[in-house]
């Protein structure tokens, strides 16, 4: 009776420790589906992540793009603006030597235009002074034809 007895004895321990051991696995069973619950969260949120990193590489890459095009942009008008302020100074020039053309032309018109009124002048004067020597000769002569006595 005692072997019955502690047979069990040692049924109930093996009861209590295959129960203890089934409670052990339950809890790990738990835990595993926890694990991979937790598991399967974690790789959502690292794919989310990820998107979010390719998304951004995506932005910065549109970002360098758009930073060239403006750099680019940039030097065009620096350029522009350079060859446009060599084009005013040239331009600048040009006007100066046509105004200094200008003025000598203005000044050459001038001098002409002198050289003529005292050409003129003189043809004016010579004129009148051969008139006067044609009036003068013409009066000596009609005197000399009245016998030498004037009107």
């Amino acid at each position: 009776a005692q072997t019955v007895a502690s047979t069990v004895k040692a049924v109930e321990t093996t009861a209590l420790t295959v129960d203890a051991h089934g409670a052990q696995l339950a809890d790990h069973e738990d835990r595993i589906v926890d694990n991979k619950e937790e598991a399967k969260l974690l790789h959502e949120h690292q794919t989310g992540l990820e998107k979010k990193q390719k998304a951004f590489a995506g932005t910065v890459q549109q970002l360098d793009i758009k930073v060239h095009k403006l750099e680019a942009d940039k030097l065009a008008s620096i350029r522009f603006a350079e060859a446009v302020e060599k084009g005013l100074w040239q331009a600048t020039d040009e006007k100066k030597f046509l105004q200094k053309e200008l003025r000598e032309q203005s000044e050459e018109t001038r001098r002409e235009a002198e050289e003529k009124a005292k050409a003129q002048a003189l043809a004016n004067v010579h004129e009148k002074s051969w008139q006067e020597q044609q009036r003068q000769y013409v009066g000596s002569k009609r005197t000399a034809s009245r016998g030498g006595r004037r009107a």
